[in-house]
């Protein structure tokens, strides 16, 4: 039940997006491709958006704006050879419901960003930071 539930959820999700994105760019030719308009208004996935929504609330754990103490999750790499100087030790992860839970998963995508976290002073930095740069295509 719940995975029908869900695939028609994201079928629904799918459609209205398609519908924008004909509705933005003033097409009216159905046939045309739905992911090349989508592609060309340069709308971020569903993926793209979870992912900078874990992101930034990483941003917020790790600089303290919330209330989740950050040094009974995570501990900073004391190497620095590759990468910048806040990077966070990966948890060894034995099963994959927990490789894909928030902070492993989170934690890896935080250890590829090519710049550092710790040098953007808001959260609307960091934000528009990942909405204009993100991340290689590689991290989806």
């Amino acid at each position: 039940m719940r995975v029908n539930s869900l695939k028609l959820l994201t079928s629904n999700w799918s459609s209205r997006r398609i519908f924008s994105a004909w509705y933005v760019t003033g097409s009216r030719d159905y046939t045309s491709s739905a992911t090349s308009m989508i592609q060309d208004l340069g709308w971020p996935t569903l993926a793209q958006r979870r992912q900078n929504s874990r992101l930034t609330m990483m941003y917020k754990i790790f600089n303290h704006h919330v209330d989740i103490d950050f040094s009974t999750k995570c501990s900073l790499l004391q190497s620095i050879t590759r990468g910048h100087a806040s990077r966070i030790m990966q948890p060894q992860c034995s099963c994959a419901a927990y490789s894909n839970s928030f902070f492993p998963r989170t934690i890896r995508d935080w250890n590829v960003l090519p710049n550092d976290p710790s040098t953007f002073h808001t959260v609307d930095a960091f934000r528009s930071y990942l909405t204009t740069k993100g991340l290689p295509p590689y991290c989806f």
